[in-house]
């Protein structure tokens, strides 16, 4: 896979030269809480064709607060984007017999979106749960690759949010829409699975649960380093000593991946697998490398690179629930994230 990537300022210098008349672009993005989902709807507002369709992830327990903030970010976009109107739609996170269908549900109103007569499909990833954005971004890739069409994912990240959030996580552990690969095949049940958890704040409970979901026979955790906080890694391995210890992760397995980089974590992850792959190449040893995103969205990204490149599962446990520090209403901010990517992904020549 060809990663064609800008970061920084070089993404609005990128849409300015490259979606002109020219292009007719779908964009594919989320409402969500977090005004920082805003920058790239509005960047893209110089397209002369862009059809804009957002998700709204419908959650039974998110506190008033982030209800609001939802609600004026739509509002925000609904004025701001009048010359291209956005069109909404709901999708059920979880079903009534708690199911998780987030990935399903995206997937199934994408499908008719695709239809259209695109030079290039955007997937922003900035705003959008993790079940739905890699389900998506799979869908997407492939549909583009088949049709010649441009397939672009995008993300942004600020480094200090304007509101701390708290995730309320599913006890249902599963594998994501697309992304289960041959896991539940009788030939792979006893292979020697190495799992890659991104290790986040107030997730000990969660990623254990997968753990005992996964029983893999090895754990590389993933940790962001450098960091806009200096001591995040730090302050990550003593919130998680216990666990790692009952895993068997010593220092070696330990993988420091940039936190701002999402190249940077998909090529870290890719030697891992690739040099695990030659290891047991040849010895009639079944070896499966799996990954949970959690934590650090722009981390997230780069497992969903590393996951369509080598085609690799991903186990994870849906966020069912939102719960904000404070009640009162921030003021939106429309400020540039610091940490802004585009990525153009195509299919390698043969």
């Amino acid at each position: 896979m060809l990663k064609i990537t800008h970061r920084g300022d070089e993404v609005e210098q990128f849409f300015g030269a490259y979606f002109n008349a020219d292009r007719k672009v779908l964009y594919i993005g989320t409402v969500g809480f977090n005004d920082v989902g805003l920058h790239f709807p509005l960047a893209l507002t110089s397209c002369k064709s862009i059809d804009y369709r957002f998700f709204v992830e419908k959650r039974t327990d998110v506190s008033a607060v982030l209800s609001r903030l939802g609600q004026t970010n739509r509002e925000v976009m609904t004025q701001r984007l009048a010359a291209h109107p956005p069109q909404f739609f709901d999708i059920d996170v979880v079903a009534d017999d708690e199911a998780i269908t987030a990935g399903r549900n995206a997937v199934r109103a994408t499908a008719a979106w695709l239809k259209g007569d695109y030079t290039d499909i955007v997937v922003d990833a900035t705003a959008m749960s993790r079940g739905v954005c890699f389900s998506i971004a799979l869908q997407v890739v492939e549909h583009c690759w088949k049709r010649s069409i441009s397939p672009h994912i995008l993300v942004a990240e600020r480094n200090m949010p304007d509101l701390s959030v708290k995730t309320t996580s599913s006890d249902q552990v599963c594998y994501m829409h697309g992304f289960q690969g041959d896991m539940d095949l009788d030939a792979v049940s006893t292979a020697l699975k190495m799992w890659v958890p991104q290790l986040s704040e107030n997730n000990t409970y969660t990623l254990e649960r997968i753990h005992q979901f996964l029983a893999p026979s090895e754990v590389c955790p993933t940790l962001p380093f450098p960091s806009a906080a200096p001591r995040r890694a730090d302050e990550l391995m003593l919130d998680y000593r216990i666990q790692l210890a009952s895993w068997g992760v010593s220092f070696l397995d330990v993988i420091y991946a940039d936190e701002s980089d999402p190249i940077d974590v998909c090529n870290t992850i890719g030697r891992l697998h690739r040099g695990r792959a030659d290891v047991f190449k040849g010895n009639g040893i079944e070896a499966r490398t799996i990954l949970t995103p959690s934590g650090w969205r722009v981390g997230s990204i780069g497992m969903l690179l590393a996951s369509l490149e080598y085609q690799l599962p991903v186990v994870y446990a849906e966020s069912i629930g939102y719960t904000a520090s404070s009640n009162v209403v921030p003021v939106t901010n429309f400020s540039a994230p610091a940490c802004r990517w585009h990525l153009m992904l195509l299919p390698k020549p043969r």
